[in-house]
């Protein structure tokens, strides 16, 4: 696999522009996940993870794209409590991933089984930190660029994107810079 890093690179104009037409406040702290409803992908884990990092941080707000990803699933209903449904923006499957990627501060994978995940690579490109599960090549395609944490316990999950947002909004931009890095040199096209 290899990523167009000419066609993937930041934008932080059409981050702003994403995030005014999602009505997605300019001062959030987005954490964004991309992929299809499907059990692996392990949405439920990342919801749980997100609620608790929402008990905690009051700036976070959650930007999900995917097919059937809604609280409308079954497999989804009831994580989210009433009070914080409105911090979660569901905007199903899409073809624009890499604008609604410009509008993220950090980026999840939450899978409990992967092998190569372009998303995470994608991002990465983008110049989006990043927090990843253990699984497939993630770790190898990540390196010391964000936070990986085990699959299947949102609790270890909730703990790494906290750990990503105690850092400084600096020392965040500049480990998406060292992801953007490290997928120029790896994992490039050429």
């Amino acid at each position: 696999n290899g990523f167009d890093t000419g066609q993937l690179r930041p934008d932080a104009v059409t981050g702003l522009a994403t995030r005014e037409a999602l009505g997605i406040p300019q001062d959030s702290i987005v954490i964004g996940h991309v992929a299809r409803f499907h059990p692996m992908k392990d949405h439920a884990s990342f919801l749980r993870a997100a609620v608790e990092v929402m008990r905690t941080r009051s700036d976070v707000v959650c930007l999900l794209a995917g097919r059937d990803v809604n609280l409308e699933n079954p497999a989804l209903a009831g994580i989210v409590p009433q009070g914080l449904e409105e911090r979660f923006c569901f905007v199903g499957e899409r073809e624009d991933v890499p604008d609604l990627m410009q509008a993220m501060d950090v980026f999840c994978q939450s899978s409990w089984s992967e092998a190569f995940p372009n998303v995470l690579g994608e991002a990465m490109a983008l110049g989006v930190p990043c927090v990843a599960t253990d699984v497939g090549d993630s770790q190898d395609i990540l390196g010391e660029t964000g936070e990986v944490v085990a699959p299947s316990d949102s609790a270890a999950l909730s703990k790494g994107l906290l750990a990503m947002l105690a850092r400084p909004a600096a020392e965040r931009a500049a480990l998406g810079r060292l992801a953007r890095s490290r997928i120029k040199e790896r994992y490039a096209l050429p």
